[in-house]
């Protein structure tokens, strides 16, 4: 956990982490540089 509102989270299952970022009203996810979505998506993306 980096803060209340961001978090790091292992999407893909292989180590590369992305940055799960929330406000009162919204999510988004930040994903590294050239890093594909995952197949299927998780919940969280649908």
């Amino acid at each position: 956990m980096i803060g209340d509102r961001a978090f790091a989270d292992d999407l893909r299952g292989d180590g590369t982490l992305a940055l799960q970022l929330r406000s009162p009203d919204a999510e988004w996810y930040v994903l590294p540089r050239g890093s594909t979505l995952p197949d299927p998506l998780p919940p969280c993306l649908e």
